[in-house]
């Protein structure tokens, strides 16, 4: 491998799966390799040189260099007949093995002209030989007669190149003949600079390097500056740029460069700025002339003698412009300033300056700190107050007991002493004339008394408050008896102590130590006794040593170590010292046991049980036997059986079997999911399955279980019901996926809303005006326009009924609309017609009641023998007839006076709603007009004929009345069939109709169009006839 080391594999049995074998490791930039009895022989890329491996250790070195150095690098080698062959750039070297050394010379070039160009070297073959070239070329073949067949074995031939041209930024450069990879460096000319290398490569010519053209002088003006660019050469360097410097006060330089006969550059000149005046306020500052970023600062000076000005103001060239900092503001003349109402003399004060100032007429009153802020004095420390004069002063801090205070100033404080009948002293400050006590304290005095404490007897001096003293101890003691007092309390503490006799002492860890006299606060080092490690020091404190330092470890003694199934023996072990101990045969594994202070400690280990043979359940429906394995060993691979894939190895870890490597997954049986149905898949593989409604899915097999990892299937909705918003409850029918269906509202509600259908969803989709209405299940009063009150009786959404009216004739319509009751139409009052009869014709009719504007709501039919129904209308409480028809459906054999319209169904009545006449008012039908007379006779033949032309012309007038009649309704025109009155006849409009009652009636022509009367239109007297 390049990195150096050097790998081996046996030829016999190689496969992908065979691991190589390290030969040597030690690093060497290796480029080739070939081995000859044992050793390898291998060249250094980097050096040029060749080394050899001997033994063929992983961690052996390499020796040598055994070759001298090349010129050329070496690319391959070999040996043969006890010679080293090495090829270097277009060449083949020798050197005998029994000669190599570090300084020996190589033989070559071996083949003369023949220039070997092989980047590996072979053996000698025997029956190859060598070809020559022709002039012009250059290189060598091997090349072998193979039973009368020439083969190429290796080699190649390359051209010389031929004297030509290259052309660099347009200029030509010219240049000779040169053999293959030979270099001409051709130089450029004087106008330009720069060198191309020229190299030949089999008869053909490249060239690296470039021609650039150099620049001449030239002015740039930046800013106004004009800078001088000198003639400059080119340069590729894009690094490479020359200064030059902006001209007499113009500060900065200008960086060029020449490439290719352009001149490239940057830089600016900025200018110098010139000297003037600042003026601020009532001050100036005269400042000089400056270079680009030259600063000066000058000092403020008052323009008038009376006033003063501090500061100072910085001044920055940038540019030719001068831009200022700072500024000039007037001091403060001395003068009063009050504080808390007293008044304060300030002296002068420089602007920004703080002076310290007496509160007037003395210090006593206060002192305050003013600052001149631009002229303008402020205070900015202190106030002004009441000093507190000499006086008594009687507190809890003084006991109770009056004390003389001397005069304290304002804000000022002092140390008083306590009052005599006390010890003590107050730190007493003033703030306008009230004294607090901010320090100290005042407490009664100890009187002397006598003391026994430990290692003392004496008696206590009298002691001032707050006063310590030291008593030393009494012989043989030593230290000190320390008292304080505090408040008339004394507080007494012995430090006395005694010396430690000789004796023996036992530490907490067991260890007995015997220590010499000491005196108090005497320390002895000593070692620990046997059995135990490490050294302590002992510390005389009363009487009794303690230790100071260190400490004594016991080693554990022999014992046997019990962990939870095993245990193991072990000899002695010092403290912070470690043992491994082998397990016991029927456990395997070591342990290593640490000691620490006497206790032993598992480090590291452990006893690991074996495995018995027997069965291990794999999974549900897998066992497989094993032999008996020890701690972490594994059983052989073992396959899976059928209706699973893949095999596991079984492990042993501390007696526990267990799946050490692989697993057993099952493979999928037939089934159904998601509604889709599927076949047996194999563990792992996929399968693409239709939904039984709409949509596929992409389902796999995992471990004995089918999933779906893509798409979905997508089912209908059964029949249900909804909720709205409102609470209402919409009953569907079932639908598919997508699909929708016009959802019922329910209960107290009514209405109809789209439901639509997702995957099994139902949700609802309302059209546009498309929602549940309640029903209005109570009655409500409601007033009418002129102040009626009636009674609306529930109702159901969108149902509307007439109600009486209370007192007057008429009735009004109450409607209901999502749960709310409200008059429709009509109201009550004395305009509304009360039930009557009329006289229509020679007969009276009756008509019900109705309201004002309305007519009736259907015709009253005329009574007896009288034919028609009268239609009346009533305005402002006057009835009259709107119209009189006669309904006579034209059915052949029917009469006019046999047919009742109460005796027919309404579907009849339908069928013929535009068979009626009008009539001028109720009347009794005419008699029959007699029969004709009888006519003679004629010739059948003229019968014939005649017929044959009427039938055909009738079916031409019936196809044609046929194409007429089933006309589109748009193109029809209701034809009226009411009978002209005799009047009409005559063409007069109006008049009795008398004539029209006589049993006899003078027959007139039909005229050619009656006019269409509706059922409720308005009756105005017989209608005009067109009778051209």
């Amino acid at each position: 491998k390049p990195d150096g080391k050097v790998y081996k594999q046996s030829l016999l049995g190689m496969k992908p799966s065979t691991s190589w074998t390290l030969l040597s490791s030690e690093p060497k930039n290796i480029s080739a390799v070939t081995v000859f009895n044992g050793t390898i022989y291998a060249v250094e890329y980097a050096e040029k040189r060749v080394y050899k491996h001997e033994g063929l250790e992983p961690f052996s070195s390499w020796t040598g260099p055994i070759s001298g150095n090349f010129n050329l690098r070496l690319s391959s080698l070999a040996i043969a007949d006890g010679d080293l062959y090495v090829v270097t750039g277009a060449n083949m070297y020798k050197q005998a093995l029994v000669n190599l050394s570090s300084t020996s010379a190589w033989l070559g070039p071996l083949s003369n002209e023949q220039r070997l160009r092989s980047m590996a070297i072979e053996l000698v073959d025997p029956g190859a030989v060598e070809g020559v070239w022709n002039p012009g070329f250059v290189g060598g073949l091997r090349v072998r007669c193979e039973d009368g067949e020439t083969q190429l074995l290796e080699g190649e031939c390359r051209m010389h190149c031929a004297a030509g041209a290259v052309i660099s930024q347009n200029l030509v450069m010219h240049y000779d003949n040169m053999s293959h990879e030979a270099n001409v460096t051709l130089t450029c000319p004087a106008t330009h600079t720069g060198e191309l290398v020229t190299t030949c490569f089999d008869g053909r010519t490249s060239y690296t390097g470039s021609c650039g053209m150099n620049c001449q002088g030239m002015t740039v003006v930046i800013n106004g500056a004009s800078v001088d660019i000198p003639g400059l050469s080119h340069s590729d360097d894009a690094s490479t740029y020359y200064q030059f410097a902006c001209p007499g006060s113009y500060t900065g330089n200008v960086s060029a460069r020449c490439f290719d006969g352009e001149v490239r550059w940057f830089g600016y000149c900025s200018k110098a700025c010139e000297g003037g005046r600042y003026e601020s306020r009532s001050a100036i500052i005269d400042y000089p002339a400056m270079s680009h970023l030259e600063t000066y600062t000058g000092r403020c000076i008052a323009i008038f003698p009376l006033l003063s000005y501090s500061g100072n103001v910085t001044f920055e060239c940038e540019d030719g412009l001068v831009s200022p900092s700072g500024g000039c503001y007037p001091d403060c003349t001395a003068g009063t300033i009050r504080s808390s109402g007293v008044e304060v003399n300030y002296p002068d004060i420089v602007s920004g300056a703080e002076e310290s100032t007496s509160c007037e007429p003395n210090d006593m009153y206060g002192t305050v700190s003013i600052k001149c802020v631009r002229g303008f004095p402020e205070i900015t420390g202190g106030t002004c107050g009441i000093p507190c004069w000499g006086n008594i002063y009687k507190a809890a801090v003084t006991r109770d007991w009056p004390m003389v205070l001397p005069d304290i100033g304002h804000m000022k404080s002092r140390w008083v002493t306590c009052p005599p009948q006390v010890s003590g002293m107050l730190l007493i400050s003033c703030s306008n004339n009230v004294v607090s006590a901010i320090n100290g304290s005042c407490g009664e005095r100890c009187a002397s008394r006598p003391l026994r404490v430990y290692g003392a007897n004496f008696n206590s001096p009298t002691m001032q408050h707050l006063e310590e003293f030291d008593q030393p101890c009494l012989t043989p003691f030593e230290g000190v008896v320390s008292l304080k007092c505090a408040f008339g309390e004394l507080s007494v503490k012995s430090k006395c102590k005694q010396g430690c006799f000789a004796d023996r002492m036992t530490l907490a860890s067991g260890a007995v130590l015997s220590y010499p006299d000491m005196d108090p606060g005497e320390q002895v080092g000593m070692q620990c006794p046997d059995g135990y490690a490490g050294y302590i020091t002992l510390e005389c404190g009363d009487v009794v040593p303690f230790v100071a330092s260190g400490g004594c470890f016991a080693h554990c003694m022999a014992s046997r170590f019990y962990s939870e199934i095993w245990d193991v023996e072990h000899n002695i072990i010092l403290h912070r010292d470690t043992a491994e101990i082998q397990c016991r045969p029927e456990f395997d594994g070591y342990v290593i046991l640490a000691c620490d202070s006497g206790v032993v400690t598992l480090q590291e280990g452990g006893c690991f049980k074996r495995c018995t043979n027997g069965r291990f359940v794999v999974r549900l429906g897998i066992t497989m036997r094993h032999a008996g394995l020890a701690h972490q060993e594994v059983t052989p691979s073992m396959p899976c059986p059928e209706g699973f894939v893949g095999s596991i190895r079984l492990g042993c870890d501390n007696g526990v079997v267990s799946i050490a490597e692989g697993e057993c997954p099952a493979h999928c049986g037939s089934g159904m999911i998601d509604g889709a149905r599927f076949n047996g898949l194999l563990h792992r593989t996929n399968a693409s399955l239709v939904c039984p409604i709409a949509g596929t899915i992409d389902v796999g097999c995992f471990d004995g279980y089918v999933s779906v990892y893509q798409g979905n299937c997508l089912s209908g909705c059964e029949a249900g019901s909804l909720m709205d918003d409102t609470g209402a409850i919409i009953m569907y029918a079932a639908m598919d996926h997508l699909g929708n269906v016009t959802g019922i509202c329910s209960g107290d509600r009514a209405g109809y809303v789209q439901v639509n259908c997702s995957d099994g969803t139902a949700m609802l989709d309302p059209l546009p005006g498309q929602r549940c209405f309640s029903h209005c299940p109570d009655g409500a009063n409601l007033t009418t326009s002129n102040g009626s009150v009636i009674f609306a009786p529930p109702s159901d959404h969108g149902q509307q009924a007439p109600v009486k009216c209370p007192r007057n004739p008429g009735s009004v319509f109450v409607r209901c609309e999502d749960g709310e009751l409200s008059i429709a139409s009509g109201l009550c009052g004395p305009t509304n017609c009360a039930a009557g009869s009329m006289e229509v014709g020679e007969t009276m009719v009756p008509y019900p009641e109705m309201n004002d504007g309305y007519e009736s709501e259907a015709p009253s039919e005329c009574p007896g023998i009288y034919l028609g129904e009268a239609t009346f209308e009533c305005a402002k409480a006057d009835v009259s007839v709107l119209n009189v028809t006669l309904i006579y459906p034209a059915v052949p054999g029917l009469e006019a006076i046999n047919f009742s319209v109460a005796n027919s169904t309404p579907d009849f009545l339908a069928e013929h709603d535009q068979e009626y006449f009008r009539l001028c008012g109720c009347c009794i039908p005419a008699d029959q007009p007699p029969g004709a007379d009888p006519i003679p006779g004629v010739d059948m033949r003229k019968i014939v004929v005649w017929g044959v032309s009427v039938a055909g012309g009738g079916f031409l007038i019936a196809l044609a009345s046929g194409a007429w009649y089933l006309r589109p309704d748009r193109f029809k025109k209701k034809m009226s069939r009411i009978a002209p009155s005799p009047e009409e006849s005559a063409g007069k409009g109006g008049g009795d109709c008398s004539q029209s009652q006589k049993a006899i009636v003078e027959y007139v022509p039909k005229p050619k169009s009656i006019p269409k009367v509706n059922l409720r239109e308005k009756w105005d007297g017989p209608p005009a006839l067109d009778w051209s």
